[in-house]
């Protein structure tokens, strides 16, 4: 684990040589850990920043303007966030390799991830929690760890199988710092009795000298723990001591009580939503790559029991071939890409990857405000209208440096990925009756949106505005009309 303090505000950014591979870090920070694990796990040579996450230092807001850490950086290079970070390193440094050569093995081990992101967020309500709270949020956790002690009943000694691979470093943090719930609720967690398969893989996780080279002692920790509690966290602890080393849908959306239709043997299946733009991702790519496919529209206010059991998260889009099931939208699309070559969306460059998947990253904030602004208060929205044009611009620019589209000089996963929010931006200047694309201060993405508008895959899996405006009253009136326009 690094050993240098944190870099803070006012401080000036240390010199990096040619050809040598920095990581930022922050010493407790278990996604900056997942990286140090990989990093270590493939003896990757490297060094480490630490940065203090409070009082951010300005050059590192410039190297990642979301702030957060790991940040991979190489010559004129910068990857940021965690699993994106992890993915271009086992790409970029192929020896002791992590990820599975299986694309549906890739997409089950993403979506256990994408499980796991629910236990760490209940894993921190539950440690911040007033006391009377912490029973009901330990419970919830305990119902999360079950689903990881079925799992790993499956899979092996590890998770990934017969050796450690990706999806166990990701996991990993966490339980090292489950301790300090315990500490705080006075109760173990994870033990050999309640559950033994994970308290065994835990053990076997402690013997694997990547983490032994990247844990810190417990009392550090708690140590750390308590100063951010009081507002003033210690990013420093321990460093005075020595250190050890089809098509559009068009059938109406399947409602709780009804039966689950049958899949024929061989069929791909895309379960969706006539206007949930994350669905509209998957068809976009289906249609791109022409898949042949069908689709069954689920009623994402009274889910069917039956395909909550496909897809626990209850979300759309999900993917189902025989015994396969893929969910979240960017693990549908990346599995479809992988498993049916033709009209290859990704490419091939580990770092354009990479960059790719963080421009991405920056939509989703994007994202974020678009619905601020389409559902807020009108008082508001001029705030929130003028905070969404300022992170447009981003994508101006960007657009200008890349060529007539995101992906180059055609259309790639990367336009794909982001397009079905700007047809909605339509919808929300009619809400509006103010232009934002249209008003004349992003011509580059204007130009992008009127070439995205002209692409078979685009023409095929949008819907008139008039049926995507009449949606969103019907939502926000809380009695979503998702079969909207079927019977013209």
């Amino acid at each position: 684990m690094p050993t240098e303090k944190a870099f803070a505000a006012g401080s000036e950014v240390p010199n990096l040589e040619t050809g040598k591979l920095r990581v930022y870090s922050m010493r407790f920070c278990p996604y900056a850990e997942r990286t140090l694990l990989v990093l270590a796990h493939k003896n990757i040579p490297h060094e480490v920043v630490n940065i203090n996450l409070k009082s951010k230092p300005e050059w590192f807001l410039q190297k990642n303007p979301i702030g957060k850490v790991p940040v991979l950086e190489q010559d004129d290079k910068i990857v940021y966030e965690s699993l994106i970070c992890c993915d271009y390193l086992d790409q970029v440094y192929p020896q002791n390799k992590l990820t599975p050569e299986d694309p549906y093995r890739q997409a089950q081990d993403k979506m256990l991830v994408e499980h796991f992101s629910q236990l760490t967020t209940d894993f921190y309500k539950t440690l911040q929690a007033p006391a009377e709270e912490k029973p009901a949020g330990l419970k919830k956790l305990l119902e999360h760890l079950s689903r990881f002690e079925t799992e790993i009943g499956k899979r092996g000694d590890f998770f990934g199988g017969e050796k450690v691979m990706m999806i166990d470093l990701m996991i990993w943090p966490w339980f090292e710092r489950f301790f300090i719930l315990e500490k705080v609720l006075s109760q173990m967690i994870v033990t050999e009795e309640s559950m033994p398969k994970l308290s065994a893989w835990t053990q076997r996780m402690l013997g694997c000298p990547a983490v032994q080279q990247c844990r810190h002692p417990e009392e550090r920790h708690l140590a750390f723990f308590q100063s951010y509690k009081t507002g003033v966290p210690n990013y420093d602890v321990g460093l005075e001591e020595p250190q050890s080393m089809s098509v559009m849908p068009n059938q109406k959306a399947f409602a709780a009580g009804s039966k689950a239709p049958t899949l024929e043997n061989g069929v791909l299946r895309v379960y969706s939503m006539r206007f949930c733009p994350f669905a509209q991702r998957s068809l976009l790519v289906l249609a791109h790559k022409n898949i042949p496919h069908e689709v069954v529209n689920i009623n994402l206010k009274s889910k069917p029991e039956w395909f909550l059991q496909k897809n626990p998260l209850g979300k759309v889009p999900v993917l189902e071939q025989d015994d396969k099931i893929v969910y979240e939208s960017l693990i549908c699309c990346d599995y479809l890409d992988q498993v049916y070559p033709q009209n290859k969306l990704t490419p091939e460059d580990p770092y354009r990857q990479a960059q790719d998947k963080m421009l991405v990253e920056h939509f989703s904030q994007m994202m974020t405000d678009f619905y601020k602004v389409r559902q807020g208060p009108p008082a508001e929205m001029p705030a929130g209208l003028e905070k969404f044009r300022k992170q447009m611009f981003r994508f101006e620019t960007e657009i200008q440096k890349r060529g007539d589209y995101f992906g180059g000089d055609k259309v790639q996963m990367i336009d794909l990925m982001i397009w079905p929010w700007f047809e909605r931006m339509l919808v929300m200047e009619k809400m509006l009756s103010q232009a934002i694309l249209s008003d004349g201060s992003l011509p580059k993405l204007m130009a992008w949106t009127t070439r995205m508008s002209e692409c078979l895959a685009v023409k095929q899996c949008r819907r008139p505005v008039e049926q995507h405006l009449e949606f969103f009253k019907t939502s926000k009136m809380g009695v979503p009309n998702y079969d909207i326009g079927l019977e013209e």
